[in-house]
């Protein structure tokens, strides 16, 4: 479903393993057009709590809080008891813990959110509510359905019966009407909606530009989008017509894959390689998986359950010879030959972090290289490196987040936070 993809990149109380597993499954929202970027939230740890470090290590806003999220615009998602709200970079709550969940950050002055509102004696339950917010807290429109794009946002008429979707703008101003099935995201001006079974186009004022008549829609990008006839998916362009025909499988479609510098992720049987926008394909179909996106032009791919990276001109530049990657940040991304060890490689697969031991389950954005610095654990604390791998931040605590406005969240046990 379209609408529901949206809705799955909202939260920041994503796992990193959920995490890995919607960046492979789901598009990135790299739209220069898009509203929100997901970042991943510290694990919840009932026996820690959390600040916000400096980079010499420092805390300048207090372990408090039971979970906490990057900064982002100047406001950080924190969590107190069950409850997530928004400080500033004092630590102070400027927007008040009320919601059930909330999104990472805000973005162009808007964040997704989640709450309850209690029965009032006439109802059986509680009712659920989501929405989007403005920087003071208010929600601008509920029910919101998919990331602000180009302006405009997807949200339903709360009929669960006969739910429709329509948009809003970002004042919350409804533009389009609530009558599609399902609506996607805006790209290049228009964007995929579903009408009586199948999917179609509309502009921003909501007017049908290609008819109906497709099993499923992607978004539209560098003059493309993916679009599946049955089981097979092709390309369309902003007539509706297939200029890449419709011969590769339906999951390119429902995975979002975009064309990206000219090249764009596709299955063929159970395998998954790359075309360009005549259809060519560029890189064999050998990949057991392959994102729909890249990170700094650089896309990891897996064959044989060994994984590695692809770079922007489709060459297979970092051979499938690791256990596990994480993803391109500051040209660098780590990587795993084996349980115990992880190192950092640059784009052209050159090893410059060398290996050292690190003992947790596998790398993923935690350990992102994000304002020269990374989380890293030894003896089973976390601090940061440096981009020689040399620490910089002393291991102490239970848990840390990458650097973000010159910021970390970071984790500390509850009882060495009580002696503080």
């Amino acid at each position: 479903m379209i609408a529901e993809r949206g809705l799955l990149r909202l939260y920041c109380q994503f796992s990193a393993v959920l995490y890995v597993a919607v960046i492979f499954l789901l598009s990135c929202s790299s739209s220069s057009c898009g509203l929100m970027r997901q970042t991943v939230s510290i694990d919840h740890d009932n026996s820690s709590v959390y600040g916000f470090v400096n980079r010499e290590g420092n805390y300048v806003v207090k372990p408090v809080f039971n979970q906490a999220c990057s900064f982002s615009d100047g406001l950080a998602a924190v969590r107190m008891g069950k409850k997530w709200g928004y400080i500033d970079k004092t630590g102070n709550f400027v927007i008040s813990p009320r919601f059930d969940t909330a999104a990472d950050s805000f973005r162009e002055g808007l964040a997704y959110v989640r709450w309850t509102q209690k029965g009032d004696g006439t109802l059986a339950e509680n009712q659920e509510h989501n929405g989007v917010i403005d920087r003071s807290g208010k929600v601008i429109v509920e029910n919101a359905a998919n990331d602000f794009h180009c302006g405009l946002g997807s949200f339903n008429n709360g009929d669960r019966d006969q739910v429709k979707f329509g948009y809003v703008d970002m004042e919350g101003r409804v533009v389009i009407a609530p009558q599609f099935q399902e609506t996607g995201e805006f790209g290049e001006d228009m964007a995929p909606v579903k009408l009586q079974g199948k999917y179609g186009y509309i502009d921003k004022t909501g007017r049908v530009v290609i008819k109906a008549a497709f099993s499923g829609a992607g978004t539209f990008s560098e003059g493309l989008a993916s679009a599946a006839l049955g089981d097979k998916s092709g390309y369309i362009n902003h007539c509706g017509d297939f200029v890449i025909a419709p011969k590769f499988g339906v999951n390119c479609t429902m995975a979002g894959c975009r064309f990206e510098n000219g090249l764009a992720a596709v299955q063929v049987s159970d395998k998954w390689g790359m075309i360009d926008r005549k259809g060519t394909m560029v890189v064999p179909a050998v990949f057991d998986m392959l994102p729909s996106c890249s990170f700094e032009g650089m896309r990891s791919g897996v064959v044989n359950g060994k994984s590695g990276f692809i770079n922007g001109a489709g060459k297979l530049v970092v051979p499938c010879t690791y256990d596990d990657v994480g993803m391109f940040s500051e040209g660098l991304a780590v990587v795993k030959p084996d349980r115990n060890n992880i190192g950092y490689v640059d784009r052209t697969g050159q090893l410059v972090v060398p290996l050292f031991i690190q003992q947790d389950p596998f790398p993923d954005s935690q350990r992102s290289f994000r304002e020269g610095l990374a989380a890293s654990v030894r003896n089973g604390k976390w601090g940061y490196i440096d981009k020689r791998g040399q620490f910089v931040v002393e291991p102490r605590f239970s848990a840390a987040l990458p650097f973000s406005e010159a910021l970390a969240a970071v984790g500390v046990s509850a009882t060495v936070a009580e002696r503080r």
